[in-house]
């Protein structure tokens, strides 16, 4: 696992999240919030074991309440059909808003707002050179470009790499904004 959280508060804004044998990020109860957040797993020095994202309700025989989880603006995806697992969760405190994710079963619900399933963010370089390097900007073929909401993306006015989010007055998902060249 890349992070494991169990029972914790965390609020990430513009960060990248990638590749790990099992879950890129196992979230076991506590309260969550990724505003433009890339969560992807490309790895590939041996089987993988688990989704990109895991929620769950239980560690063990312990229980932890999800209290909130929200992905907004965010990317979720990686060489796996199913990129999410969530597990034992028994309330819905979670929201994926204006977020692109890849997964098997479309799932529907309150939980969901304008998700884009399945269509390929179109990240830069995926170990084209097979020297382990991984670039996950956006190009200008990725569905990712213009799906986040604009509302949120004033809390993160630049990307990871400092660019401005609203120069061109929309928005990209993920933490890497594509401008033109």
């Amino acid at each position: 696992n890349c992070l494991v959280a169990i029972d914790c508060n965390i609020d990430a804004i513009n960060c990248l999240f990638y590749n790990s044998r099992k879950s890129v990020l196992n979230l076991i109860g506590g309260s969550y919030s990724f505003l433009h957040c890339t969560i992807a797993n490309y790895y590939q020095w041996s089987m993988r074991e688990g989704a990109t994202l895991s929620l769950n309700n239980m560690s063990g025989d312990n229980k932890y309440p999800l209290v909130k989880c929200d992905f907004i603006n965010s990317i979720v995806y990686g060489t796996r059909a199913d990129e999410m697992n969530l597990n034992n969760i028994e309330s819905l405190n979670y929201k994926f808003i204006n977020c692109l994710i890849r997964n098997k079963q479309e799932l529907g619900g309150d939980e969901f707002i304008n998700t884009i399933w399945n269509k390929n963010p179109e990240f830069f370089d995926l170990n084209s050179s097979g020297l382990y390097e991984y670039n996950f900007r956006l190009t200008e073929l990725s569905s990712a470009i213009g799906i986040a909401d604009v509302k949120y993306s004033v809390d993160a006015m630049y990307d990871l790499s400092g660019k401005p989010r609203l120069r061109d007055g929309v928005s990209d998902a993920g933490c890497y904004e594509w401008i033109a060249e």
